[in-house]
């Protein structure tokens, strides 16, 4: 073998198991990491764009980082299955933001989750508000899907996890 080859060799098997390790744990494009949201969350964004669509609205970007924050929570109220809240501290958990709002609550599913949503004044100015993105997370546990919808207006929002 000569000089040339010996000096060569190392750094292609280096370069071959870093090109296996990346093809073996596929990353996000946006995030970094991989984060799918769950059929219930597309569900509830689908809805939402949808209805936002025929009024001529903007359609909210899904956002996974947002997505995060707000299954947290879904996730807490399932654990403790004490009804629903909001979350008191979602302006710390959510960065780069300008403003935020929450429609949290539970139901048996999307179709009923959506409909007592639109049905609260409230929540129906926040899912047709002037907002740019919106993240969706959901839990389930005995019977019910507990959900927070969180919605923001201008920036790329992240929050202070080290996920996603």
């Amino acid at each position: 073998m000569t000089a040339l080859a010996k000096l060569f060799r190392a750094p292609v098997a280096i370069i071959a198991v870093i090109g296996a390790l990346v093809a073996a744990f596929p990353q996000d494009a946006h995030s970094g990491v991989r984060y799918h949201f769950r059929s219930t969350e597309k569900c509830l964004m689908a809805r939402t764009n949808e209805e936002r669509d025929r009024r001529g609205l903007r359609k909210l970007e899904w956002d996974r980082q947002l997505g995060f924050v707000a299954r947290g929570h879904a996730e807490r109220m399932a654990r403790r299955n004490k009804g629903f809240w909001h979350d008191r501290r979602l302006g710390r958990k959510v960065t780069r933001w300008r403003r935020l709002a929450q429609n949290t609550g539970f139901a048996s599913g999307c179709r009923s989750l959506f409909r007592a949503f639109w049905r609260s004044k409230l929540h129906r100015r926040n899912l047709l508000g002037s907002w740019r993105f919106i993240g969706i997370g959901v839990a389930r546990k005995g019977g019910r899907v507990y959900a927070q919808e969180v919605f923001e207006s201008r920036t790329n929002p992240g929050n202070v996890f080290s996920f996603p």
